[in-house]
């Protein structure tokens, strides 16, 4: 199928033709106007040449250099070298193992496996009954101990009144004196007992405590936020004690750790607080941002190598503990002088004793003179160039040149 410039290309070229056709000369013209149609003819070919001469490019010939599997770059602000490239693991540092703080049966477990909790949201419940129970009968002491403590200090009251009657007869004459004492002793027994029923209603009071707070611990809440990592027992099975596991991990998957091993002969190029790179063998085409967190203290000698601690910055959902990782340690940043911008390797050709990137500008290219840096596993700084985000050839053909037009191969 004919493409439309094509199809133009070819009736323009019909109609030139055309109108080379001689018609049979009029007698009566004088020889005095063949030099001109001789020119006009001449006119006519020189232009049938250079519509011919365009022909190949109007019909998608192959002037054009094409740039099979090149692609297009950008001038980047990424770090420009990696100290460092190790392999490492994901860990979760802040974990919890929620188990009963006493014994009974599981009765109830309110969250489950991949669920997220907040600090004090529920998690499990025990069975209630003996705990109901224990604290129905406490409550009943308590009021007991209420009603015995209210008659004592009833009693102790009325005996305090009589004895200061009998003392005041006593001392106008009228009764004898050991009816006074009598009641006196009466009020001071008394005193007594009510101090005793006291005593025994703060213990009823002390005891009715324990139990409601023994019935609040059968709802057993998050110590911290995260998620249920497992749920290994099952409703219906006694929970507490010494032996019993837990029933509820919680992992906080929002502080993530990737240890990994660095070689004892690149410890130098290594310091806390160093930002770092992750990718996720689950997930090679994500950059996750991170940073030196911790060395150990020490050498393995087994392995010569010093573990270190990674700190996963705002890791999202899908990271876990566990899988594996490769970390690259870059150069730390430093306050006085903005990283560079930095561009692959191969974008960077010589032209004519300069440093150049080829820019793309529509369908064309162009030369652009660059003053390049240091070199890294993640391109080279240009400390002079173009801006960042700029789009560049990243890997340049030995014959482009400045203004080529170009045309990407349909792989």
């Amino acid at each position: 199928m004919k493409s439309p410039a094509t199809t133009e290309a070819t009736s323009q070229l019909q109609q030139q033709l055309a109108s080379l056709r001689l018609e049979p000369e009029p007698p009566a013209r004088s020889s005095s106007s063949r030099p001109v149609v001789v020119a006009a003819v001449l006119v006519v070919i020189a232009g049938i040449a250079g519509l011919l001469s365009s022909m190949p490019s109007i019909m998608g010939g192959s002037d054009l250099p094409v740039l099979g599997s090149v692609r297009i770059a950008s001038v980047s602000n990424d770090p420009t070298a990696v100290e460092l490239t190790v392999t490492g693991y994901v860990t979760a540092p802040v974990t919890s193992d929620v188990g009963s703080p006493i014994a009974g049966t599981l009765a109830e477990r309110v969250v489950h496996r991949g669920d997220r909790v907040e600090p004090g949201d529920v998690l499990f419940r025990l069975d209630s009954i003996e705990h109901d129970g224990a604290l129905a009968r406490a409550e009943a002491r308590e009021r007991v101990a209420q009603m015995r403590a209210a008659a004592r200090r009833t009693e102790l009251r009325q005996a305090e009144h009589r004895a200061k009657v009998e003392a005041r007869l006593v001392a106008q004459g009228t009764n004898p004196a050991d009816r006074a004492r009598e009641e006196e002793a009466t009020a001071e027994r008394l005193r007594a007992e009510l101090a005793t029923a006291r005593a025994e209603l703060a213990a009823a009071r002390a005891d009715t405590e324990f139990q409601r707070q023994a019935r609040g611990r059968l709802t057993v809440r998050a110590p911290i936020a995260g998620t249920v990592a497992e749920e290994p027992t099952a409703p219906g099975e006694l929970v507490g004690g010494p032996l019993s596991q837990p029933v509820v991990k919680l992992v906080d998957l929002q502080q993530l750790r990737v240890h990994a091993d660095l070689p004892e002969t690149q410890l130098s190029t290594v310091q806390v607080g160093a930002p770092c790179e992750v990718t996720l063998t689950a997930y090679p085409d994500r950059r996750y941002t991170g940073r030196v967190h911790a060395l150990a203290t020490g050498v393995d000698r087994v392995r010569a190598a010093l573990e270190a601690e990674i700190e996963l910055v705002a890791p999202d959902g899908d990271v876990r503990p566990g899988m594996a990782a490769r970390i690259d340690i870059l150069p730390a940043p430093r306050a006085d002088t903005p990283r560079p911008p930095v561009v692959p390797a191969a974008a960077v050709a010589e032209r004519g004793g300069r440093s150049v990137v080829f820019v793309v500008d529509g369908d064309r290219v162009r030369a652009t003179t660059v003053r390049v840096g240091s070199s890294g596993a993640n391109g080279i700084e240009l400390l002079d160039g173009p801006a960042p985000g700029t789009p560049i050839i990243d890997v340049v053909p030995p014959d482009l040149e400045d203004g080529q037009q170009f045309q990407l191969r349909n792989e």
